[in-house]
């Protein structure tokens, strides 16, 4: 009886066994069907997150670009901002303020329009004036602006060679050139008496290839507006950093501004990580009153 009781448990495991895997085969079988299904809608949430910080960081990063070129266009020199689609570029206002207008070309103390000056008052205080200074009078246009600023001035800003000092004359402050230099050669003068600070012009440069913009500063003006990343003058700007990447495009458009209107410019941004992509339009009005 017992050899006969040991068979019947045996052959009882036996059954259980086989019904147990059974029923593992078939606990997976249904596991696996569920996951196919049920994965996807809880997983769509987290992808949308993912969608959403990524549409996210980009517009941030877009938003920020955009917004320092706005801060520097509008801190521009009237008239200096010229582009070509890919590269825009423009000279920064250092400082500046109004200088004492005379018509008489014999009065050191102030600035006369067509006539040689070595130095001139500016109606109030200017705290320092940047290193290699140069002094713009009455700017009506960039093409103009850069061939001066290249050639040795033309009436519009005082040449590299011509050092520009500050002296602390009270209320008004004496601007003194080491070179006497004519203003204006037409001799009218800027209307509203202004004159500005240079130093050195910037470039934003798009290049697709690289999938950046960068900011260029420090480098020497040419006649030609820069273009070319590799080449002089921007290989050789002392500051040099990239403002945004992940760049599929970009567009900058220029309008001049007329008697009626400010001017406008337009950039366009493209940004694209991981397939998602934004495009940005932004638009800034410029009042180029020199």
């Amino acid at each position: 009886m017992r050899a006969s009781s040991f068979k019947n448990s045996l052959a009882t495991k036996r059954k259980l066994g086989a019904f147990n895997l059974i029923e593992l085969v078939i606990v997976i079988v249904v596991a696996g069907i569920l996951s196919v299904v049920i994965a996807p809608i809880v997983m769509k949430p987290f992808l949308a997150y993912n969608d959403t910080s990524r549409r996210v960081a980009l517009v941030d990063a877009a938003e920020s670009a955009m917004r320092l070129i706005a801060r520097d266009v509008k801190d521009a020199i009237p008239n200096t901002i010229r582009t070509n689609g890919s590269v825009l570029e423009l000279m920064p206002i250092q400082g500046g303020g109004r200088y004492r207008y005379s018509d008489t070309a014999s009065d050191n103390t102030a600035l006369t329009p067509g006539a040689m000056d070595s130095q001139f008052r500016m109606l109030g205080n200017m705290t320092v004036l940047p290193s290699n200074a140069r002094i713009v009078v009455y700017n009506t246009g960039a093409s103009g602006f850069y061939a001066a600023a290249t050639t040795g001035g033309l009436g519009i800003i005082t040449p590299t060679s011509t050092t520009v000092s500050l002296t602390d004359s009270g209320n008004e402050d004496t601007i003194s050139l080491s070179s006497g230099f004519r203003f204006d050669l037409s001799g009218s003068g800027s209307p509203q008496k202004r004159f500005f600070v240079a130093q050195s012009p910037v470039t934003y440069h798009c290049d697709i290839a690289s999938g950046n913009i960068r900011r260029y500063e420090f480098y020497s003006t040419a006649v030609a507006q820069p273009a070319n990343r590799a080449a002089s003058p921007l290989s050789g700007a002392t500051s040099n950093a990239i403002l945004v990447e992940n760049l599929t495009a970009c567009n900058f458009s220029y309008t001049q501004g007329t008697n009626t209107r400010a001017a406008l410019l337009s950039m366009t941004l493209t940004l694209t990580i991981e397939g998602e992509f934004i495009n940005l339009l932004h638009q800034v009005h410029v009042r180029n009153a020199p």
